[in-house]
Order: C-alpha cells, then sequence, then structure tokens
C-alpha cells in the first residue's frame, strides 16, 4: 500500500464516519507505512463500531415476533394474535398516536387477503417520556411491548395453513435524535382444522395481559 492510498483511505473511513476531524500529518505523513495506516484504520472502526452513526434504520432496533392463543381456528371462527416488539435499551418507538404532528406512529396494517380479515387491533398504552429534544413528555413505546390482532378466518375454508402479511411502521429514537422510519413486514400464520375439531388454548400468560 503507497502512502498516497494510506492517506486516501484514513480520509474516507473519516467521511464515511461522519466527521470532520484535523488529522496531524505526522499520522499519515509521507514516511508512514502501510502496517501504520493499517493499524490506524483498524482503531477507527473499533471506535465507531457501537455508534448510532451506524443505524442506518429503527428497522436494526425492534426484534418482532408474533403468537396466537389457540393452537388451531375452525372455519368462521375468531383467533387472536400478538405482535410482539421487543426494542433495543436506549432507544424506543413513538406510540400509535404520537405527541407531536412530526413524529411517525407506530402502526400495524394487513395486506388484504381472500381468507382471513383483521377485525381489531389493540395497541398498548404508551409511556411517558421526557426527552431532550421535546419541550414536552412524549408518548412512546420501550423495551417489550404487544400489539394484539383479532382475526376472523373465512367460512368454508379448506383446512392448512394460512398466513396474513402485515406491514408494521416504526419510528424509533433516544432521547436526543430519531432515525428514519422503517416499515417491516410481519406475517402471521394461522393452522385452519376441520369444523368439528376442538382447539387449545395456548400462550395464556401472554394472552391474559
Amino acid at each position: 500500500m503507497s502512502p498516497g492510498n494510506s492517506h486516501t483511505m484514513l480520509v474516507s473511513v473519516l467521511l464515511w464516519c461522519g466527521l470532520s476531524l484535523t488529522i496531524p500529518m505526522t499520522t499519515v505523513h509521507a514516511q508512514a507505512d502501510s502496517s501504520d495506516a493499517i493499524r490506524q484504520l483498524r482503531q477507527l472502526q473499533d471506535k465507531f463500531s457501537g455508534s448510532t452513526l451506524q443505524q442506518t434504520s429503527s428497522a436494526e432496533l425492534v426484534e418482532v415476533t408474533t403468537a396466537l392463543n389457540q393452537d388451531g381456528v375452525r372455519p368462521g371462527d375468531l383467533v387472536s394474535a400478538a405482535v410482539i416488539l421487543d426494542i433495543k435499551e436506549g432507544w424506543h418507538i413513538n406510540a400509535h398516536e404520537p405527541t407531536l404532528d412530526y413524529l411517525i406512529g407506530t402502526t400495524l396494517e394487513p395486506v388484504r387477503h381472500p381468507n382471513i380479515t383483521v377485525t381489531e387491533y389493540q395497541y398498548p398504552t404508551p409511556t411517558k417520556l421526557a426527552l431532550a429534544f421535546a419541550g414536552e413528555e412524549l408518548a412512546v413505546y420501550e423495551g417489550r411491548t404487544t400489539i394484539f390482532v383479532k382475526l376472523r378466518v373465512a367460512e368454508g375454508l379448506t383446512p392448512g395453513r394460512y398466513t396474513l402479511m402485515n406491514t408494521l411502521r416504526i419510528q424509533a429514537c433516544n432521547d436526543q435524535m430519531c432515525l428514519p422510519p422503517s416499515t417491516l413486514a410481519v406475517p402471521i400464520t394461522v393452522a385452519v382444522v376441520p369444523s368439528g375439531r376442538t382447539t387449545a388454548s395456548i400462550n395464556k400468560e401472554l394472552f391474559s395481559q
């Protein structure tokens, strides 16, 4: 690696990190060898590996899982689903009805399905949080939070597994800034059983909330 290339690589890394820094010429002087440049690059990478500068979207901060309240559903019956959001510590997402107009509220919406319809979304009660960038407490979700969904399966539906796709719109923020919003795909799969079959309740603790 030539000294000129070493200098270019260091400047590129600093620009990628969004930094405006003055670099002493002794750091990348013409006599610096390639091993020194590589070591500096690694130090920069280690320094910024946990930085919010690397967080490019809200989706990176929220893990989504789903659960049902029954092990099966008969044609024509209702079934409840839970969409569980695990939000990274130190971050939150806006409530379904955000406090400020410019914030993006958390919204779950179904993609049209010929045999499964959503009859109700139940959003959690938000937490009130005082943040540095806002002049008032904001309604947010943090930690683990759950959106409950009621689904109805069509009459006469052939037994089998069916998936209803949903879109989840979220915007993640910390106490100083908000990231660009993200839209996540959230599939909810139900097992349709014959009309005469008995179904069993599952995940009772979750659905007792």
